[in-house]
């Protein structure tokens, strides 16, 4: 999964494109055998709980981040091209 989403990077696509491929490859959470099913049982099990959730919390963090980005970049493109219409 990881190494598919970093083929993105050699993509010959806009930077606010390869985002959106990113974050769409990296959505885990939710559905079954998603990121907080049966892997937290198994770091529990392993003694890493603390570790997990601390990825956990860091990649869901990340993902907001880079949600929020591309929606802000939405919001200026719209604005840029209600600027031109307008000229």
């Amino acid at each position: 999964m990881f190494n598919s989403a970093l083929n993105i990077f050699e993509l010959d696509v806009s930077n606010q494109e390869k985002a959106k491929r990113i974050l769409a490859k990296s959505q885990v959470f939710g559905g079954m055998g998603s990121w907080n099913d049966s892997p937290g049982y198994k770091a529990y099990k392993l003694g890493i709980k603390k570790e997990y959730e601390k990825v956990t919390e860091e990649l869901f963090n990340q993902q907001s981040i880079l949600q929020k980005k591309i929606n802000g970049e939405k919001k200026i493109s719209r604005r840029r091209s209600q600027l031109v219409e307008s000229i």
